[in-house]
């Protein structure tokens, strides 16, 4: 169970980041009741700047020391906008709910841009939202007027930057203590049968661990001057480890027989001759040396030629269909990890040897956190105004969502109509896709549904005790902001808990809360699933197709330094681990997708309905973004290879290239995509990588048939008689 936990948050990275938001919180409230007393404000001021310093971190986390005191500028100046909305709103409801939802949705329209446009964009919601948090009355707007709000914004900003510097980030200690559970996680990983479901959860939980190790490496920024050696030495030893924990024990080597046309790629055949069918694959294809000619040292057949080495691989089991679940394979090239295999325990034990002596060695390097890099803006998109920025739909979708619960909320609960209004927001301000809405929407419901009914009975048990409330309210958010990443529902469960608690401060409680909540709840999340679908829907395959070009962008990549006439590891490695955070994102916005298909296959597969059980379950898109996820495995092993290895793999890697092109052919609907050839030969890794690109190309949707030619207008001739 411990472990378990860790495997969690590995390296308490996340914990780390909830305590220091807490922290800043609980200053923001401690400085702004004194400074509320002091002047004579309501209690509501107090919150507002609670909420402001919680949203504030957030932004601010990651970021450089120039972009976050810029932000004691940019939140008190929209900190002065929110309150006057927040006090127009309590004067004229309805004008003042059109200024905000104009406000909130021209925020969410600057983070299209990049750079300081979008931070700032980022940063002006955070006082907006906690307006609509804790609407002001009447009274107490009169009495605090627009200005205090920008103390609040000053007072929120400060506490963050004070516990940022109180507790900053040491990106090289967690980065050692990831490590760590990495070990763990990899002696879990042995002890499960291998093929069970429990195996593959343990197999996905350990690359997780393994990319926070990376990621906390990568974000390392060291004094100048100081080597970076230990961190890159941390980070190819964990890439071994990993490869080497998921490779079967008793893998045996495939027996190979050429058959027709499996020449690869330079060994004798024309560019065309690799079933590429069109000469626009340039990217993606080999040089014009490695098209006409064979590799030196290796042989028209893919075999080493006399007086080089060929490299000492183990081939993993090379199945017909590309499972959606973690497989990892044997390490590619000159004494790739796992020939032992992680049954014999030599190469597993001494790859994991090797993570905890780098780890020591990393943890007393002294190094800060840097700035994580910006999102650069998207490029124009063809049609203009009429096909717009996705940012920009998912922006007109905001407003219209909120506009419609404000009045859904007016007309339905008169009192809590804010209720509906965040929900709103919630799930569509970070929403990626129509689908993302729905999905989204479904575990805010679920979450908060039990987060209405507890939260409610807690804040009845701690009625009149403004201590204990102010405590739970607290813990609420501690594990709320600890468990948001993985998973939504746990974090809308902690916010509707606490919301219920701080109602209840101000004297609202009863059974009636109960049913009211979640009705607003549903009623918010109907209002931004219809302006999903309906206001400039966004697809989820759009998403997931836009998603996947990057990631074989980054793929091309990693194929074209593979295949250069000095291969450079350490790069191939770098390139390995972009792409497999590209797939990471792949996987966050196929979320919706793989719910849908569990929830569609789940119904189908239901023994209450007869006969369709046996029928063969329909394509999915969640399908080939498993058979993408598939290239992950095979170029991690990839990264394995040494120098050697790589340039005997050169013909091979040439038509996994062209593959790649067809495949990426494929996905932008081409007409001219071909299916890919094969590779028979050649190393493993190579090998799994080409079965991923076959089986990606088989799953996804073919392109539409071209629409066929309008018939002649002109009748054909008489014929004289």
């Amino acid at each position: 169970m411990l472990i378990r936990l860790r495997l969690l948050d590995p390296g308490r990275v996340r914990l780390r980041i909830a305590v220091r938001t807490v922290l800043a919180a609980v200053a923001a409230l401690l400085v702004s009741g004194a400074v509320g007393r002091a002047a004579g404000l309501p209690g509501g001021m107090v919150v507002i700047a609670t909420v402001v310093a919680v949203m504030v971190s957030r932004s601010l986390h990651a970021t450089s020391l120039p972009h976050r005191l810029s932000a004691l500028a940019y939140v008190p100046l929209v900190g002065v906008l929110a309150a006057f909305v927040g006090r127009l709103m309590a004067q004229n409801a309805w004008f003042g709910a059109g200024v905000f939802v104009a406000a909130v949705g021209g925020s969410r329209y600057l983070m299209r841009f990049g750079g300081k446009v979008r931070r700032f964009g980022r940063l002006a919601l955070t006082p907006l939202i906690a307006v609509l948090v804790t609407p002001v009355p009447p009274s107490a707007a009169k009495a605090t007027g627009p200005l205090w709000g920008a103390v609040c914004g000053v007072i929120a900003v400060a506490c963050v930057l004070g516990s940022q510097q109180l507790l900053p980030s040491r990106p090289t200690r967690e980065a050692a203590a990831a490590a760590g559970d990495f070990v763990r996680g990899a002696a879990r990983l042995r002890a499960l049968a291998p093929g069970s479901a429990r195996h593959a959860k343990a197999a996905l939980t350990l690359h997780r661990t393994a990319l926070t190790v990376e990621d906390c490496l990568d974000a390392a920024r060291l004094p100048a001057g100081a080597d970076r050696t230990p961190l890159d030495t941390l980070a190819a030893a964990v890439l071994t480890a990993e490869v080497t924990a998921g490779q079967p024990a008793d893998a045996p080597a495939p027996v190979v027989r050429p058959g027709p046309g499996d020449e690869p790629a330079g060994a004798g055949g024309s560019a065309g001759s690799a079933g590429d069918g069109s000469a626009q694959a340039a990217p993606e294809q080999p040089t014009t040396s490695d098209r006409t000619a064979p590799e030196r040292g290796v042989s028209a057949q893919g075999v080493p030629a006399q007086g080089v080495r060929a490299p000492v691989v183990r081939s993993p089991v090379v199945r017909s269909r590309v499972a959606g679940t973690p497989a990892a394979v044997g390490g590619a090239g000159t004494g790739g990890p796992g020939a032992d295999g992680p049954g014999g325990g030599g190469a597993l034990d001494d790859a994991l040897a090797a993570v905890r002596a780098a780890a020591v060695a990393v943890r007393g390097v002294r190094a800060v956190q840097g700035p994580a890099a910006e999102p650069p803006a998207p490029a124009a998109r063809p049609g203009g105004w009429r096909n717009p920025q996705p940012q920009a739909r998912l922006a007109a979708q905001l407003a219209v969502a909120m506009a419609a619960a404000f009045a859904v909320g007016h007309l339905v609960f008169p009192r809590h109509w804010s209720w509906v209004m965040i929900t709103a927001f919630v799930v569509c301000s970070a929403a990626r896709g129509r689908g993302d809405v729905v999905h989204r929407s479904g575990l805010r419901v679920a979450g908060a549904f039990i987060g209405a009914v507890t939260g409610t009975l807690v804040a009845h048990l701690v009625a009149g005790d403004d201590a204990a409330a102010i405590t739970v309210i607290f813990c609420y958010l501690l594990v709320g902001l600890w468990l948001r990443e993985t998973t939504y529902a746990a974090w809308a469960f902690c916010v509707t808990s606490l919301l219920a608690v701080l109602y209840g401060l101000n004297g609202e409680q009863g059974g009636a809360l109960l049913v009211q909540r979640p009705e607003g709840i549903l009623l918010g999340s109907a209002c931004g699933i219809a302006a999903a679908y309906f206001v400039l829907p966004l697809p989820t395959a759009t998403v997931l197709r836009g998603r996947a070009a990057r990631a074989l962008r980054v793929l091309a990549d990693l194929l074209v330094a593979a295949r250069a006439p000095e291969p450079r590891p350490a790069e191939i490695r770098r390139l390995a681990r972009r792409f497999d955070r590209a797939t990471r994102e792949l996987a966050v916005a196929a979320a919706p997708a793989r719910a849908h298909r569990t929830l569609i296959r789940g119904t189908l597969g239901h023994p209450a309905w007869g006969s369709r059980q046996a029928a063969p379950a329909p394509p999915h898109a969640a399908d080939w973004v498993d058979a993408l996820t598939a290239c992950a495995h095979a170029g991690r092993a990839l990264a394995l290879s040494d120098a050697a290895g790589l340039a005997a793999a050169r013909p091979q890697l040439g038509l996994a290239a062209r593959n790649l092109g067809q495949v990426r052919r494929r996905l932008g609907n081409r007409p001219d995509a071909a299916p890919p050839r094969p590779v028979r030969t050649g190393p493993p890794a190579v090998i799994r990588l080409d079965t991923a690109l076959v089986e990606l190309y088989d799953r996804l949707p073919a392109p539409p048939a071209p629409a066929p030619p309008p018939p002649s207008s002109q009748a054909p001739a008489a014929t004289a008689g």
